[in-house]
């Protein structure tokens, strides 16, 4: 294998950069859109690297280049000795090792991603560098299989596939990968369980595209034809042919409800579940809590809390037979907070991402409703803005039931001790949120109104609510581990600044 398609196999390219997502993400059917940069690559070693150098210059000047010095030579000091080692196994040509840049550069984005361009320029997102903090992780498992399977070999299904099954014997944990390898075509896969979400789509011209959400594929002109089963691994060459294994001996789907109650959009189809309509149902679910709190005579008003409560919030107060109204705008330009480091960051972070409308709450027993309630510093933030506004009562409603244990699945929610519910009663909490009543759904509840609209799903991954983790081998012990390894964050640390707890194991 040629040194450069080795390393971008290290990388695991899901997405090289904004220059490269058209052609990682969908290969059309006869556009030879991907440039044949492995084995048998008709461009001269100096001929890849002025490529690359125009790649490399724009993504220099892009806004989400990142300059740290720490992050770099943090990066270089995992980087420096794969290169050398590849000089002493004698994998590096004479050539390539003085005509390429083998230069390293760090993109602000959150996704756990690498990827690779050509004349030797590698990228990283800083969710990578959040998320590895050790050299044995899924990429580096991908890329030895890789190469184990074609030592001697051309590099056809049958060893990506093969290699593909022993990332599965090894990695255990939630996955949905999208890579590209460089003059062979498209890798996608998805763990055992099915944990995260990964949908394939194809285009009026025969090209097809992967990606985690159907509504990705909508947005750039693809159709979605099905998603990838728990376990199986699309391979799509450069010609377009799409080439499927079940790599998985005991696949079986549980993906992550939180999915349905935050993560993914509206408008997308997971797993044959839209989740607007999921989130309708966890609205009628909750509607009967409320009734059972606080009745309907003492609620003037159901006020939602941007964005992903809007149809819980919307049939709550159909079936309450309450106005519904927006009393909250946000600011599309503040992160997620519940993810964010620091308290003090999370709490000034809330007044900038919403602001009340006065109107809508002077003199009102309003009822809030939102799809989660995490660590609880942006519930008890909003309760008070509420109060500011003038709302003579605030009561709180959750579409979700409480989180009360982490996730170790790929969702950075903090270790237990930090989440509000965790070890307290719904009235502590009440308590601590400052509302005038808490309702929370229920978890039994909410798994019949998301699994309703797939009967044959026989299940989820509801870790974060009910402590059960699909994969069986989690225990309080590895947990207590993992929460050691998290790099504690002090009060007013910048957005970003945290490397976060990593959350795959492997054997």
């Amino acid at each position: 294998m040629r040194p450069l398609a080795l390393v971008a196999a290290l990388c695991m390219a899901a997405s090289p950069f904004a220059l490269a997502q058209n052609t990682a993400a969908g290969a059309s059917r006869g556009s030879g859109a991907l440039p044949s940069l492995g084995d048998n690559s008709e461009l001269s070693a100096a001929a890849e690297r002025r490529i690359g150098d125009r790649i490399a210059v724009s993504l220099y000047r892009d806004p989400d280049y990142v300059d740290d010095p720490v992050l770099v030579d943090y990066l270089q000091s995992i980087w420096q000795p794969l290169m050398a080692a590849a000089r002493a196994r004698g994998e590096l040509s004479a050539e390539l090792d003085e005509r390429f840049a083998w230069d390293v550069f760090l993109i602000r984005d959150r996704s756990i991603n690498a990827f690779a361009l050509p004349g030797g320029y590698f990228g990283v997102h800083l969710g990578l560098i959040s998320a590895v903090t050790s050299p044995d992780q899924m990429a580096a498992v991908l890329a030895h299989e890789l190469g184990r399977a074609t030592r001697g070999a051309a590099l056809g299904p049958d060893e990506v596939f093969a290699a593909v099954s022993a990332v599965h014997r090894r990695i255990r944990g939630s996955y949905a990968v999208i890579a590209q390898i460089a003059g062979r075509g498209m890798l996608a896969f998805r763990d055992p369980f099915g944990i995260r979400p990964l949908n394939l789509g194809r285009s009026a011209d025969g090209g097809v595209m992967l990606a985690s959400e159907s509504v990705a594929l909508e947005g750039t002109g693809f159709m979605p034809e099905r998603d990838v089963a728990p376990g199986e691994a699309v391979f799509v060459t450069l010609d377009g042919t799409v080439h499927t294994r079940q790599c998985a001996p005991q696949a079986q789907l549980s993906p992550c409800i939180f999915e349905y109650v935050y993560l993914a959009r509206p408008d997308s189809v997971l797993d044959g579940i839209s989740v607007y309509q999921a989130r309708m149902n966890l609205g009628e679910t909750l509607a009967k809590r409320v009734i059972s709190t606080v009745p309907p005579d003492q609620i003037d008003v159901v006020i939602p809390i941007p964005e992903s409560s809007r149809p819980s919030a919307t049939e709550l107060a159909r079936l309450l037979g309450k106005p519904y109204r927006e009393g909250f705008v946000k600011n599309r330009y503040v992160g997620r907070t519940f993810i964010m480091p620091g308290q003090a960051v999370r709490k000034k972070s809330v007044r900038q991402k919403l602001n009340a409308i006065a109107s809508e709450f002077a003199g009102r027993n309003v009822l809030l409703v939102d799809d989660s309630i995490v660590r609880g510093t942006t519930s008890k933030e909003i309760v008070q803005m509420a109060r500011e506004a003038g709302a003579r009562k605030v009561y709180l409603a959750s579409a979700a039931p409480p989180v009360r244990y982490p996730n170790v699945y790929g969702i950075d929610m903090p270790t237990k001790d930090e989440l509000v519910a965790h070890g307290r009663s719904v009235e502590e909490i009440r308590q601590i949120i400052g509302a005038d009543a808490l309702i929370y759904q229920d978890v039994d509840a909410m798994k019949r109104a998301i699994g309703q609209l797939n009967p044959s799903l026989r299940g989820f991954d509801a870790s974060c609510f009910d402590g059960v983790y699909v994969t069986g081998d989690i225990t309080e012990g590895d947990i207590d581990r993992m929460n050691q390894q998290r790099v504690k964050t002090d009060e007013g640390e910048a957005e970003g600044s945290r490397l976060t707890l990593p959350n795959a194991f492997v054997a």
